[in-house]
């Protein structure tokens, strides 16, 4: 019993339980991700994976808009495949650490209850490292989170997919159905209907990951005159 104590109340527990806690939070917050969080993020990959794009063209003679067009609709299901891919690895890596964080402020909880209670000069140095490894663990998963802005990162490309899919769809329903007027009212044509989308192509280009840079701290290095 005075081994296991006299354990306890060594540097090298304390250095166990500190580096130890965050990284027990960290594997339960993945063990959980894997169970429930990654099998249901693989099936909706699967259900809304793009239809064809190109091959939809494929029965239309030659020209220099079909071909404008093909690149077109080639770079919108590249897009919507990417988009697809980031919202599901994104919210993985939400789900990670909102979980993380609401596991280390529990067990922060717990090791702030036994310090006070303890008093920190009676404390054993497992406490000590139990309560250090909680108090940098919580910071941590919660600058993560503001950093990379994981929910606003899905949600961008969230909008990203819905703008691509409807854009493909749309140029599907003009090839099978040429409309008589484009959406000025205008007589359709196909190279006014390529400039229509290539503008709107325009605005999905600009919708991309966000790094939120001010939040990571910045030293000024002063150059030497």
């Amino acid at each position: 019993m005075s081994a296991t104590k006299s354990l306890f109340c060594t540097p090298v527990a304390f250095w166990l339980l500190c580096i130890g806690t965050p990284a027990l939070v960290c594997l339960i917050s993945v063990f959980f991700n894997k169970r429930h969080v990654v099998r249901n993020v693989r099936t909706v990959q699967e259900t809304l994976q793009p239809p064809p794009g190109i091959e939809a063209l494929e029965g239309y003679p030659d020209s220099p808009e079909l071909r404008h067009l093909k690149g077109a609709m080639s770079e919108l299901v590249t897009r919507w495949k990417n988009s697809l891919y980031l919202v599901a690895e994104y919210t993985q890596y939400n789900y990670v650490a909102l979980l993380s964080a609401v596991l280390s402020a529990a067990l922060g909880a717990v090791a702030t209850f036994l310090v006070t209670s303890f008093g920190w000069d009676n404390s054993n140095e497992a406490l000590r490292g139990f309560f250090v490894g909680c108090a940098v663990s919580l910071p941590f998963w919660l600058s993560l989170t503001q950093v990379f802005k994981y929910q606003e990162t899905i949600a961008k490309h969230e909008t990203i997919y819905s703008l691509c899919c409807n854009l493909v769809g749309d140029v599907r329903r003009v090839l099978a159905a040429p409309p008589v007027q484009d959406e000025k009212g205008q007589p359709f044509t196909l190279a006014g209907y390529l400039a229509i989308l290539q503008s709107k192509m325009e605005g999905i280009r600009l919708i991309g990951v966000i790094f939120d840079g001010s939040r990571v701290a910045v030293t000024k290095i002063e150059l030497t005159k």
